[in-house]
Parts: structure tokens; sequence; C-alpha cells
């Protein structure tokens, strides 16, 4: 059977690009919308707030939302940036955030289940092929790229996506594909 749609995503450092191919139309960016605007570029960053004393009583913005969040939260804030340079390292096992641990994988699928809804769903399309960038070299004094690569499938599951490799290619993006 196939797909009627290809999705390419790109999570970067600093920014996260989504795009969508339709047989017959041009390939075109997804747009993300928060309160303000729409934009084709998607803040790779995440806000926390605690709300109240209780650690169970935090709300978590990702995008462009979570910049304005911080920038203009009444509440204690923890502010994560620069997430992807994170990934192929062994040193990096969880951040704690207000008396909780988060791994690696945990802060990637938050950022995609917000970058998902301020897209309205337009990339997660049952029978869709989806292609998942990734760098050529991963950052960091000892990087391990089999670590990066078990932490996007992981994140990716988590969203209801499964990674499939389609090469042993450094500069090949591994395939997937919509998980039940």
């Amino acid at each position: 059977m196939r797909a009627d749609c290809s999705i390419g995503i790109d999570f970067g450092t600093t920014n996260t690009v989504v795009a969508l191919a339709r047989p017959g139309e041009r390939v075109r960016a997804v747009a993300f919308r928060d309160d303000r605007e729409l934009s084709d570029l998607y803040r790779s960053v995440l806000c926390f707030e605690r709300l109240s004393a209780s650690r169970h009583d935090i709300q978590a913005e990702a995008g462009s939302k979570a910049i304005r969040a911080y920038l203009t939260s009444i509440y204690e804030t923890r502010f994560i940036q620069s997430l992807k340079s994170h990934v192929a390292s062994p040193l990096f096992d969880e951040t704690r955030i207000f008396g909780r641990g988060y791994k690696f994988e945990d802060l990637l699928s938050v950022l995609f289940r917000h970058a998902i809804a301020d897209a309205d769903g337009q990339f997660i399309q049952p029978g869709g092929r989806v292609v998942a960038g990734r760098p050529v070299a991963f950052v960091g004094g000892a990087p391990d790229e089999a670590l990066a690569i078990q932490r996007y499938g992981e994140a990716y599951r988590r969203i209801g996506i499964l990674i499939r490799p389609m090469s042993t290619s450094r500069s090949a993006p591994p395939i997937i594909t919509p998980g039940a």
C-alpha cells in the first residue's frame, strides 16, 4: 500500500522543522501555531513551570510558548535549550526538574508532543512515511552514536512513531513509520 504522505522531521539544536510531501503537491513546511502567530520553525526549547509547592503541579511548554513562559512567568521556571547537544553523551543520564528526574527521551517526547499539538496534528498521519534527520556527526568529547539512536528511537516511540533503520550508512537517516 502506497503512503499518501511523506513527512520529514529535522530536530535541530535551535529549531525543529517538519515538511510534508503529497503526490501532485508542492512540499510544504508544517505551520506551528501559538497564541500569537504561525511559524514554520519550531523552537527546540522547553520551559517547565512550578505552579505551586507540589512537585506534581508542573506545567511544560515548548517552542515559542516556552520562551514566552520563561520570560513572563510569575512562577519558578526551568528553561531547557540545546537539548540535541546531549543526545549522544553517556554523561547525561538525567536532569532533575523540581525534584523529578527526566531522561533525554522524556524531554524530547515532551517537546514532540507539544510540537504535534501546536501543528494541529499535521505531521502524525496514519500510513504516512516519516523520515527523521540526524547529524552526520554527534557532538561531544566522546559521542556514543548507538546511545543517540536509541534515545531518538525511544522518544519517537513514545509519540507513536517506530524507527526502522534504512541503512547503516552514517549519512542515511532512519525511516520511521507511524506506530499503533
